[in-house]
């Protein structure tokens, strides 16, 4: 299958596919969200303000820091109660 999923890329590497998934032959990725559901899966989380690093941490460490990733958090899942 040439072009699909899975298949290589121009320069040979596989290409990053599915939405909010990072596939395993994938160094890493950037993912950039306003919910929290899917920030709970990140190996690492950075919290920006204003253009500025303020947090970053694991979720477990993040919401132990009790600072804003915790704050807005705990409002997000406030709204699905």
């Amino acid at each position: 299958m040439r072009g699909g999923i899975g298949a290589p890329a121009a320069g040979g590497s596989p290409p990053v596919a599915g939405r909010g998934r990072t596939m395993a032959l994938c160094q890493g990725a950037v993912y950039i969200s306003h919910g929290f559901s899917t920030a709970r899966m990140a190996d690492r989380i950075f919290v920006l303000e204003h253009g500025r690093l303020i947090e970053q941490g694991t979720h477990d460490e993040l919401m132990l820091a009790d600072g804003q990733y915790a704050d807005l958090f705990e409002l997000q899942a406030a709204s699905y109660q």
